[in-house]
């Protein structure tokens, strides 16, 4: 019985591991009245990196994204974001909170470049 217990366990940790939020979902970023704007807030359910690809950048090559947690808290560094550039941001919401958490990506408009917006597609979990 002792045996049994401990399979079903072990399965029951694999099914939690391997939980993910991967699936892209679309982004729209404003930057035409503000330098920053944000994606809604997605649940982080592992420790690796964030996603995002733009496949449109209005007037402008690149912007920077950070992943912030849902109160907008950075939980990460920022990382150029480049057209049709699949980008992996690196952050440790997971690992600070050790439990999935809801987290959003900042954009930026990085000073002196005339990017006005940005669209494509995000998810907070990599794999």
């Amino acid at each position: 019985m002792l045996l049994v217990g401990f399979f079903i366990s072990s399965l029951g940790m694999t099914f939690v591991d391997a939980a993910s939020n991967h699936k892209d979902k679309p982004f729209g970023f404003n930057f035409e009245n503000s330098v920053v704007a944000y994606t809604e807030p997605r649940t982080k359910y592992n420790n690796t990196s964030a996603y995002m690809k733009a496949t449109s950048i209005l007037i402008g090559k690149y912007f920077n994204a950070q992943v912030t947690t849902a109160d907008k808290n950075p939980v990460g560094p920022k990382t150029r974001i480049e057209l049709n550039k699949p980008t992996y941001l690196i952050n440790y919401a997971f690992e600070i909170y050790n439990r999935p958490v809801d987290v959003r990506i900042k954009g930026e408009k990085i000073h002196g470049t005339t990017v006005i917006g940005a669209s494509g597609v995000w998810s907070p979990d990599s794999i």
